[in-house]
């Protein structure tokens, strides 16, 4: 199931959740979400059952998540699901055409730890799907401000 978490944050990614999904299975105080709460979160898995990772829905065709998570995590087309609080079945399953990966990202010291994936049919808004919201260019949140995270 989708988790939450209500942490305080300069500046929160669902993508960044991997890492610490990976370590310990959950957010840590995390609670169930409810459906439609995260629309934009999607599960990026392997032919394989297994959850890599989040991202996050910016567009009917593109997910923003974490590079480390396409690091050698497994073989055959990578997808991703939206729509869905399980990873393992219901939403809306989308093959990924291409990947990107921030140019100056390294496995030693995970900076800039983000990467685009480009998807080969569009996913499209629902009652269970919408796209991230980002915020204006050049914004920044106020000190002392709550983020929502969300990842399995």
């Amino acid at each position: 199931m989708v988790r939450k978490a209500s942490i305080t944050l300069v500046v929160a990614f669902s993508a960044a959740l991997a890492a610490a999904a990976a370590i310990n299975k959950r957010i840590r105080g995390g609670e169930e979400a409810q459906e439609g709460e995260f629309p934009f979160v999607v599960r990026l898995h392997y032919e394989n059952p297994i959850v890599l990772c989040a991202g996050s829905l910016l567009d009917s065709t593109t997910v923003l998540t974490a590079a480390h998570c396409l690091e050698g995590k497994g073989d055959g087309v990578l997808s991703v699901r939206a729509g869905s609080l399980s990873k393992d079945y219901g939403g809306v399953v989308a093959e990924v055409e291409s990947v990107r990966k921030h140019p100056d990202w390294t496995q030693i010291d995970h900076q800039n730890d983000i990467a685009i994936l480009k998807l080969s049919s569009p996913i499209e808004e629902s009652e269970t799907i919408g796209y991230a919201k980002l915020p204006p260019g050049g914004s920044n949140p106020v000190n002392g401000s709550t983020a929502m995270a969300a990842g399995w």
